[in-house]
């Protein structure tokens, strides 16, 4: 994909999607009008989506129309509250031990595997790399922000392909291309890492064969260190695991000196570890990498929380 001159686009705001489910929630008609100066401009805070075929931005969403956006889905029962207490889950806590390794998924389409996606993406540069996400609506996977822009890999993703549950050759849900990928305007300008994080669209409603993974939302700090967790990803075409604890939590991000991650985890989901193969996972962050002993999460929260709300039950 071609980088994209400043102000050579028209972006387009949407304050409201559309919901494809028994209770719709109306699109407006207001359409604010503004070129990619503005957006890189540092001005505005949003949510940027790029159109992989025609290379170019296609809209824009405020931070304020996605938090308007939650607060109606709320209201109309389409998402949880937010889970801010442990014990109303049942969650265990574990003691900090020496890191954990990463194990091989053999079975990778029970619930708790399936909703995991390789990513299969082409950089800017013309180099293929992979990446991890997880299915958060039937046509949309959320992802690491640095798996679709990089300045450092020459920049936008020119195409991704989608394989939930891969097992190495084995595609047992089929692959789905994407046609458009997301990102936090923080993370376009400046590449900052308490934005790290994005959002793709496929080309088919892959995710009403694998289902769909809860998220949520999590309140506090450090009443989540010690929170037992498990994560997904793949350095390869084959699904690895590892497990452990919550260590340090900032605003932004989840710490674990024990949940081993690798290249190519990126974007993977951090969950509650339920110790049943056969439940849903709820993810709380995803990978981000590593500094120093410390294995880094991305959050679920703020605009990254919005935006899967958003994407919940969009279709093609």
């Amino acid at each position: 994909m071609k980088i994209i001159k400043k102000g050579a686009l028209v972006l387009a705001l949407s304050m409201v999607a559309t919901f494809l489910v028994s209770v719709s929630l109306a699109r407006t008609d207001s359409v604010e009008i503004m070129n990619l100066d503005e957006i890189l401009s540092g001005e505005v805070s949003g949510l940027v989506t790029f159109d992989i075929a025609t290379e170019k931005v296609i809209s824009f969403i405020s931070e304020e129309a996605l938090e308007e956006n939650t607060a109606r889905m709320k209201a109309a029962g389409l998402i949880p509250d937010v889970v801010s207490s442990i014990e109303r889950r049942g969650i265990g806590f574990e003691p900090f031990n020496a890191p954990n390794p990463r194990t091989i998924v053999t079975n990778t389409t029970v619930m708790r595997n399936r909703t995991t996606v390789h990513l299969s993406i082409t950089g800017g540069d013309g180099v293929v790399r992979v990446a991890s996400g997880f299915m958060v609506g039937p046509n949309t996977v959320a992802t690491a922000g640095h798996a679709l822009y990089d300045v450092f890999t020459g920049g936008y993703a020119k195409s991704i392909v989608a394989t939930p549950a891969r097992n190495g050759n084995i595609a047992p849900y089929g692959t789905a291309t994407a046609t458009t990928w997301s990102v936090s305007t923080q993370w376009l300008n400046s590449h900052s890492r308490f934005h790290d994080w994005g959002i793709i669209r496929l080309d088919k409603n892959i995710g009403d064969q694998t289902g769909l993974a809860n998220y949520e939302r999590r309140y506090g700090n450090t009443s989540n260190n010690g929170l037992a967790v498990r994560v997904n990803g793949y350095p390869s075409s084959t699904m690895v695991t590892s497990f452990g604890t919550v260590s340090d939590t900032t605003d932004y991000w989840f710490m674990s000196r024990n949940t081993s991650t690798t290249g190519g985890m990126s974007g993977g989901p951090l969950y509650y570890n339920q110790g049943n193969d056969n439940q849903n996972i709820t993810v709380v962050a995803i990978v981000l990498g590593q500094t120093g002993e410390d294995f880094q999460f991305t959050r679920i929260s703020g605009a990254f929380y919005n935006s899967l709300n958003l994407h919940r039950y969009l279709r093609v």
